[in-house]
């Protein structure tokens, strides 16, 4: 049935995005063979659901804590630290790595190796580069929560998954082959910015309208930064890259939530 398919495709693309395992239970129920067409349309929801996964956390800060600013940089703290465990391979610092690699003339494998370091990566440098970006996100989410923008955090993660989805479709650098690949290709890109954009749009609403085609405006900018500085250079991705990636856009679409926020 069609509906097992979108239903067995989401759990592959769940288990593939975060760190929570899928019960066994719904597992049993999983076909042998998934196109890659289901799995890759799954990524918007599944961030989707992370976003509404972290939105709750926050939300039940602002409800137990009677104090705006202290739920406020509460709940931030608390959805920044479930984001980091949550999300499978997130490290930016992959992307440090790769910038040096191509500096120093690296080939494709020596980059791949390069970045993968630099990903499991414990030396001081890393540490103090992930506190950063962890205190980035931690002052960005708090300022959502302050001023009401809970549910900003839907559309960020739901965008992030959709940037990881379509450069799942470039070629491994590795292997030469697509991480991802489908008889169905334009439906590979149609699917998954479809489902993004229906789901920004409905959690925005009407007030924040502008805000989410914004949002998705940069989304397609993001991807393009991306094709010109990672893929046109190296003929690919690898696995860390493309969680670098996304998690560099989360931080960028968190900033872009913040500007209209200010805005409005």
């Amino acid at each position: 049935m069609a509906e097992n398919k979108w239903i067995n495709a989401f759990l592959e693309a769940w288990e593939l995005l975060t760190e929570i395992p899928v019960p066994a239970v719904l597992k049993e129920n999983e076909n042998s063979e998934i196109d890659n067409l289901y799995i890759i349309s799954a990524f918007p929801w599944v961030g989707a659901l992370t976003g509404i996964l972290l939105f709750s956390a926050a939300y039940l800060c602002t409800i137990f804590i009677p104090v705006k600013s202290a739920s406020a940089l509460i709940g931030a703290i608390t959805i920044s630290l479930l984001s980091e465990i949550f999300i499978a391979g997130g490290n930016t610092f992959s992307l440090t790595g790769f910038i040096q690699a191509k500096k120093a003339g690296c080939s494709n494998f020596e980059t791949a190796a390069v970045v993968e370091s630099a990903a499991n990566s414990s030396g001081q440098l890393n540490q103090i580069y992930i506190i950063s970006i962890y205190l980035l996100k931690t002052a960005g989410f708090s300022l959502l929560i302050f001023y009401d923008r809970l549910h900003w955090i839907i559309i960020i993660y739901t965008l992030s998954f959709l940037i990881r989805s379509q450069l799942a479709l470039w070629k491994d650098i590795r292997t030469g082959e697509p991480l991802f690949d489908s008889e169905h290709k334009d439906e590979l890109i149609k699917y998954p910015w479809a489902a993004a954009a229906a789901i920004s749009i409905f959690v925005a609403g009407f007030s924040l309208l502008p805000a989410a085609i914004a949002a998705l405006l940069v989304s397609y900018f993001l991807l393009r930064f991306f094709d010109k500085f990672i893929n046109e250079r190296t003929g690919g991705v690898t696995s860390e890259i493309i969680a670098a990636a996304g998690t560099f856009s989360e931080l960028v679409l968190l900033l872009t939530g913040i500007l209209l926020i200010i805005r409005n």
